[in-house]
């Protein structure tokens, strides 16, 4: 065993000295333990950790104990084949009629004339079975268009035997079946006897197919035909009946083979329109500073990247900084991602840096000025780079959505800050695999493109569109210029031909004929010819062409393309030397027979049609050992995401706890978008209770987090019907329950509380029923039930401080404030608001901040001090921005709405507003949208759109209605007497609203509909009113009086006062 490389694979290549000067060898490594890495100068507790961890895989089984995952020779593999039966018509009649040494002459002239057909064909001449011969094309070697060698032999063998037509006076006849598809190849028997043959569904087809046949008829099948489509004449044979398949098989009658006609194509090679369009670009980009985008479609092989690669050489003639990046969709494993390696390569990071030269990279961007502060913690995460402590309290408060739109805008203005200098090319491929966060990636750079020297060019396979009209909806200003590309050319082609080939004549003509303007079919048929020239028919299938080239190669090279196949299209030769076995492998044979191509530090399957086509070829079994072995190697490289894939390919009992633990790991980076599919994948496979009940709760928590709080609901469902004991059902109850709480639907947060409470109490949790407690609280405060409200904080952070628990100490003690709040007890609420908040900073819980110093902000409003309050709500803005926390950043944009009015300044408040109202829609708590609207209502009416206000107000109280008035309706209804001009209507709003206070109603109802009604009332004349409405406020913020409620009533009897020295009143227009 090579230490060395098993420290390279590991990243841990700075030990190979030290293993080196202490004869650390493959059966010495296996018996080290901590004590010994200690000595050997591994001081770092998580390198000691991940040395221990590969150790341990080598220790279970020894090397010479296990079976050798990728022996030098495959005996048995799948292979695409065509299989031919041909017999004798009437023999059973014959054996009875002739002679029985008449028979044997005949059975052998029919033997000698057939055999010979199979096999100048390139058939394999399988056996005999009575007068039945059994021919395969494709196995044990390939040559790319054996269907139709396999047509053209069985026609041959009809037209040869009808020459034995006169043998003892009697006319022979023959009729065949050839069927194709997928077998396995192999040599089977026993000691005493076994041969070479192939075992599938399409060796019984072809035998029933053959015995269905009329005499001289030759049958195929559907696949056959499709494969030789254009190159044969056959009538279709309808449907049959056949033994042994459960439903009837669609047949040809296959008549003749015709002469080959070369297919029309289009432009590749050359591509001098698209070159020039592409050249113009990035002289405009220079000269005018814009640049724009490119998306370059077309299927399989027909040269999207030769065409990007010219891009590239272009744009360096153009003094352009070209960065390239590729999309995969399957084992690309963590820090291999399209924008993290976009990230690197903007840096000039390589990928086998280490984290310290990683960050080195990054600081040194950072002082040229490329990088801002605000941006490394983001950079930090598509690099792989650990946060430092002052950066990983922010990152752990963060939700998804803001570390997302915060990665975007790293890598966003990397490329706008490197463009400064130095126009900049971005080349992303196969963004048909791109996921939703890589496409918004691409967006985000192609839109910024317009304001800088960038031009972006992507690729993707012609089906569908993976772009999407909101993509382009996005990237509306910048030129977008998709090139879609078609067939070769003739002339194209030939020159493609030339440059590969250093011959001509009839064969490479008929080769280019026969490519239909495929450049990969071209190249390789072309490369396969160098190895056997000659070959006179051509593919037909790009499977079958990369069957034939694995055949060209020796048995070591094979192995290895194969090996390499359940990699991935692109992976790393440590891991290809991994599943090996063979640390000194290097693939040159396989990079000069353009089969891979190095890409970067990594290795890329020339096509991923090459590597398809080559997966198909190993036994499942094999397939099975190769993923487990390169899980293995995935572990011991921290990759647990393509572990998990890897399991899961193998089938592994293990692969759900691979997810679970996958998805986690994502969770505590951030990764919510990634982490989803891998929870429901884990959840697809799962067999074990307890890991379902992990995976259906850590997807709900996900799709939470998310803001799929409807889902989140549902997949609470899920988990609770899962759970394996109490104490999990206890946990999921009050997950869902905080769930419901943000939906508004407050029953059943009620009925989950409540049952995971008497969970709680029986099984003596004690932090658990703390976060009950404070749940509950929550629950109470928008109905304004001060009593319960109040007892549940205080019962939360008596529990939390029996906990031990800092953090539900500081939630409880927002509650408490909330509480106050609730009372009207403005002044104590905010006291208790900022040492909630104090306590959350001190400890590095953003999240509490967030949520409690916008209630902050809105008590200082109404203790009656707006500076002081706007001060704060803008503060709570931008924290909560920071974090994410969508209420605490809607309700800190509510209180600067309220400063901004009472301040006169309505333009900022709409601003303020209009930020807000996408964030409470975003939540779908409706409740606080009919509070926005009520506040838009208000503003509309303050700035003379009587009209608009009414709209909107209506909206308000509809939404109030459906969610519950208590919570809003008496401060709606009191805007709405403020507007209305019809004295009924303010009549009945006023009396509604009063109703609803005295049945009791959230605090800011009692504290804004009397400003609202005093104002109503002096506008409707009624006097009385006013002065009743000035008493009740005097009288609900007695116990703690508010200079905000003294000015409003201050007003009011102001304005009692002034009227009252009038001579005479006029009777009211209202009586409320």
């Amino acid at each position: 065993m090579d230490v060395a490389n098993w420290l390279r694979s590991l990243k841990l290549q700075q030990y190979i000295d030290a293993f080196r000067d202490n004869a650390i060898d493959g059966d010495v490594l296996r018996d080290l333990t901590d004590q010994d890495l200690r000595h050997l100068g591994v001081s770092a507790l998580g390198h000691r950790k991940k040395l221990l961890d590969a150790i341990r895989i080598l220790r279970t089984p020894r090397d010479e104990d296990r079976p050798a995952l990728a022996p030098r020779r495959v005996d048995s593999e799948r292979r695409q084949v065509t299989v031919i039966f041909v017999d004798m018509v009437g023999f059973t009649a014959l054996s009875r009629e002739l002679d029985p040494e008449e028979l044997h002459e005949l059975v052998d002239a029919f033997f000698e004339r057939v055999d010979p057909i199979i096999v100048n064909h390139g058939g394999y001449l399988n056996k005999h079975i009575g007068d039945c011969v059994m021919g395969v094309f494709g196995a044990p070697i390939a040559y790319g268009n054996d269907a139709l060698r396999a047509v053209h032999a069985a026609l041959e063998i009809r037209d040869t035997v009808s020459e034995l037509a006169e043998f003892h006076g009697r006319r022979l006849q023959v009729h065949a079946g050839v069927a194709g598809g997928q077998v396995i190849a192999s040599t089977t028997g026993s000691a005493s006897h076994h041969e070479y043959t192939v075992t599938g569904e399409s060796v019984n087809l072809a035998s029933r197919l053959a015995a269905a046949a009329l005499p001289d008829d030759i049958l195929i099948s559907d696949a056959v035909m499709r494969t030789t489509r254009g190159k044969i004449d056959c009538l279709d044979a309808g449907f049959l009946t056949v033994k042994g398949f459960a439903e009837p098989v669609r047949a040809w009658q296959l008549l003749r083979c015709t002469t080959e006609v070369s297919a029309k194509a289009g432009p590749l090679v050359g591509r001098q329109a698209e070159l020039q369009i592409f050249t113009a670009a990035a002289a405009g980009c220079r000269s005018s500073g814009r640049g724009q985008a490119f998306f370059v479609r077309g299927e399989a092989g027909i040269g999207k990247t030769r065409l990007v690669e010219e891009f590239q050489r272009v744009a360096q003639d153009h003094g352009f900084d070209c960065h390239t990046t590729l999309v995969l969709d399957f084992g690309s494993g963590a820090g291999r991602d399209a924008i993290g390696a976009l990230a690197r390569s903007l840096l000039n990071i390589s990928l086998a840096d280490t984290a310290s030269a990683r960050c080195s990279a990054l600081e040194l961007a950072h002082a040229k000025g490329l990088v801002d502060q605000d941006e490394v913690v983001f950079l930090n995460d598509l690099l792989d780079l650990p946060q430092p402590p002052e950066l990983r309290v922010l990152v752990n408060a963060m939700d998804n959505q803001t570390l997302r739109a915060g990665r975007i805008t790293a890598v966003t203005g990397l490329v706008q800050r490197i463009s400064l200098d130095r126009p900049v090319l971005i080349v992303v491929e196969d963004i048909h695999w791109a996921d939703e966060m890589t496409l918004a990636h691409l967006a985000a750079i192609a839109a910024a493109s317009a304001r800088c020297m960038t031009i972006v060019a992507m690729t993707s396979r012609g089906e569908g569109d993976p772009l999407g009209s909101t993509w382009r909806e996005q990237v509306a200003e910048v030129p977008l210029v998709t090139l879609d590309l078609g067939p070769l050319p003739l002339e194209d082609a030939r020159a493609l031909a030339s440059g590969l080939l250093a011959t001509s004549g009839s064969f490479v003509e008929r080769c280019v004929e026969r490519a239909a303007g495929n450049p990969l079919f071209l190249e390789q048929l072309l490369a396969e010819t160098q190895q056997r020239v000659g070959t006179v028919e051509v593919p037909g299938s790009v499977q079958s062409l990369m069957q034939a080239r694995l055949d060209r190669l020796d048995s070591d090279n094979k192995t290895a393309l194969q090996t390499a196949s359940v990699l991935g299209q692109r992976f790393e030769l440590g891991a290809l030397r991994h599943l090996l076995e063979d640390s000194s492998y290097t693939p040159n044979h396989l990079f000069e027979h353009r089969l891979l191509r190095a890409h970067g530090e990594a290795v890329l399957f020339s096509h991923v049609l090459l590597r398809d086509a080559a997966y198909e070829t190993l036994l499942r079994s094999r397939r099975h050992d190769l993923h487990l072995a390169a899980a293995e190697w995935f572990a011991a490289n921290e990759d647990p995401v393509s572990r998990a894939e890897h399991l899961d390919r193998a089938e592994d009992p293990r692969a759900a706890a691979a997810y679970l633990s996958a998805a986690q790991m994502l969770v505590g980076s951030y990764r919510y978008e990634t982490a989803l599919p891998l929870a429901d994948r884990g959840l697809e496979i799962v067999v074990a209770g307890g890991q379902r009940y992990e995976l259906a709760h850590s997807r709900a928590q996900i799709l939470e987090r998310l803001g799929r709080i409807r889902e989140a609901v549902a997949a609470y469902d899920l988990a609770l019907a899962s759970a394996t004991d109490d104490r999990a059902r206890c946990r999921v109850q009050i997950d869902r329950a905080g769930a419901r709480r943000t939906i508004d639907d407050m029953d059943g947060a009620f009925t989950d509380l409540e049952q995971a409470e008497g969970i709680a109490s029986q099984l003596g949790l004690v932090a658990e029923l703390a976060r009950i407690h404070f749940l509950r609280g929550n629950l109470y405060f928008p109905s304004g039930n001060t009593e319960a409200c109040s007892r549940e904080h205080e019962r939360a952070l008596e529990l939390a401080k029996k906990a031990g628990s800092v953090e539900l100490e500081a939630m409880a003690m927002g509650g408490l404030a909330d509480v106050q709040f609730v009372r009207a007890r403005m002044v104590s609420a905010y006291k208790l608001f900022d040492r909630c908040v104090r306590l959350a900073q001190e400890h590095g819980f953003f999240g509490i901040v967030a949520a409690n110093r916008p209630m902050a902000a809105t008590a200082q409003y109404y203790s009656g001090d707006t500076s002081a309050a706007l001060e704060t709500a803008l503060l709570a803005i931008n924290e909560a921005g920071k974090v994410g926390h969508k209420r605490g950043e809607s309700l800190a944009h509510n209180a600067a709405v309220l400063c901004y009015r009472e301040l006169q300044q309505y333009s900022k408040a709409f601003d303020h507003l209009g930020a807000g109202l996408p964030l409470v829609k975003s939540l779908g708590a409706r409740r606080l949208l009919a509070v926005g609207l009520y506040n838009r209502a208000s503003l509309l009416r303050l700035t003379g759109d009587m009209d608009g206000a009414l709209d909107q107000v209506d909206e308000a109280l509809a939404i109030a209605r459906e969610t519950g008035m208590a919570f809003a309706g008496p401060r709606i209804l009191g805007e709405l007497a403020l507007i209305t001009d019809d004295p009924e209507v303010r009549a009945s709003s006023l009396a509604e609203a009063q109703g609803l206070l005295a049945k009791g109603a959230a605090v800011l109802n009692q504290l804004e509909f009397r400003k609202s009604a005093i104002e109503a009332c002096i506008k409707g004349g009624n006097w009385e009113a006013v002065e009743r409405h000035a008493n009740l406020l005097e009288d609900y913020t007695r116990s703690e009086p508010l200079a905000w409620a003294e000015r409003i009533i201050a007003r009011a009897r102001e304005r009692l006062a002034e009227r009252r020295s009038e001579p005479t009143l006029q009777p009211p227009d209202d009586g409320s």
